[in-house]
């Protein structure tokens, strides 16, 4: 074996190590509170150049906390939320990506909760297989009763690893409140992950974890964090995609049981 090969095979092996080690402390850390609506780990898709595409991430809480943090929220348990995702390849490995979220509360009272966008970098395949790794920034508003936090931005770098059925990937994210109570210049944590295994061409099984830790300078108690558990299955046929999951809260702030769906449908000029 020549000093190349062994030193390529050495690198590998200790980049395989480093995803599941930070997978495995996402998991057993202890355990933002709300479910999101975007509830996905990122993996190594992207846009192609000049095309669109077109994901509608879909959850629904039917057990979860149903009193009001702040004045003016709509506390989650019994909410619907829908965020249609619209995305346009800028360029290889660049794309750009408008979420609108919108909400159904109890009672049937439907409301929109902002807007954000976001920019997302894929390094090229060719140069990092079978690992992928990447980085999205996101900027957007948000109605109060979501989140006290008017104005937010988000850092997220997501990497992974590919061996032939099998999957691993994770997603440490920084958070930043731009205004309101909680604006501050020291972000939140949190470290999202997943693994899944393919049965075939077109169907997979894994599990998806959510952690969120607080302030990375003063990370807050296990009662405080939030940290659910999902177990998932992904459908993909000729550029249509689903991905759905049930979700369990395994700390006190996280809600009890959360349903979610991806579907990702592909558009054409």
């Amino acid at each position: 074996m020549s000093y190349k090969t062994y030193t390529l095979k050495l690198l590998r092996r200790r980049a395989r190590r480093g995803v599941l080690a930070l997978c495995l402390c996402a998991f057993v850390c202890p355990p933002v509170l709300a479910a999101p609506d975007e509830i996905q780990v990122y993996l190594d898709d992207i846009t192609a150049p000049g095309e669109m595409g077109l994901e509608l991430h879909l959850n629904y809480v039917p057990r979860g906390r149903n009193t009001a943090d702040y004045p003016g929220e709509i506390p989650p348990h019994g909410v619907f939320r829908a965020t249609p995702e619209l995305t346009f390849g800028l360029r290889p490995n660049w794309d750009l990506g408008l979420y609108l979220p919108t909400e159904v509360a109890p009672g049937a009272k439907a409301y929109s909760d902002g807007m954000r966008v976001r920019v997302k970098y894929l390094a090229p395949a060719e140069q990092s297989k079978p690992y992928f790794y990447g980085a999205n920034l996101e900027v957007g508003y948000v109605a109060t009763r979501v989140a006290p936090d008017r104005y937010a931005s988000e850092l997220r770098g997501f990497m992974g690893y590919r061996n032939g059925p099998w999957l691993y990937a994770v997603n440490p994210i920084l958070g930043w409140a731009l205004s309101g109570p909680e604006k501050s210049s020291t972000p939140d944590l949190t470290v999202n992950f997943k693994i899944a295994r393919e049965i075939n061409g077109e169907w997979s099984f894994g599990i998806e974890h959510y952690a969120g830790f607080g302030r990375i300078n003063k990370l807050a108690g296990a009662a405080q964090q939030d940290r659910v558990f999902y177990l998932v299955t992904d459908y993909e046929r000729k550029g249509f995609g689903v991905n759905f999951g049930i979700g369990r809260g395994l700390s006190d702030a996280a809600d009890d049981w959360v349903v979610k769906a991806i579907l990702s449908i592909p558009m054409r000029w």
